[in-house]
């Protein structure tokens, strides 16, 4: 599948520039492909959902089955592309994300 049109992404020119020669086609056996794991395992996990296309429907649903599974959920501007378009907001939330894991899992308050 050929990469979309930069043009619509929220990206200022620099940033832009920047990204369309890096852009490839997505294979697309990768969305066909069936991934295996052990389900065991995977409980095990806990899991974050970031959702930074806040503004289209496509995303809501798994947003709300993250949620009805117990899913640390977070809601951010910036588009699809919010890596590149706002990546403080995107490291902001990984790092508040990884602060609550570790206060989950150690005892006490958690390190300042």
């Amino acid at each position: 599948m050929p990469p979309p049109p930069a043009i619509d992404w929220g990206l200022d020119d620099v940033t832009r520039a920047w990204i369309v020669p890096k852009l490839t086609p997505h294979p697309l056996k990768s969305l066909e492909d069936t991934a295996r794991f052990d389900p065991g395992i995977l409980a095990t996990l806990q899991c974050s959902f970031l959702c930074t296309s806040t503004s289209s429907g496509v995303y809501q649903p798994f947003l709300q089955r993250a949620r009805a599974e117990g899913w640390r959920c977070r809601e951010l501007g910036g588009g699809h592309y919010a890596m590149l378009a706002v990546p403080h907001v995107v490291a902001t939330a990984l790092l508040d994300l990884s602060d609550e894991r570790g206060a989950e899992r150690a005892p006490g308050p958690a390190p300042r």
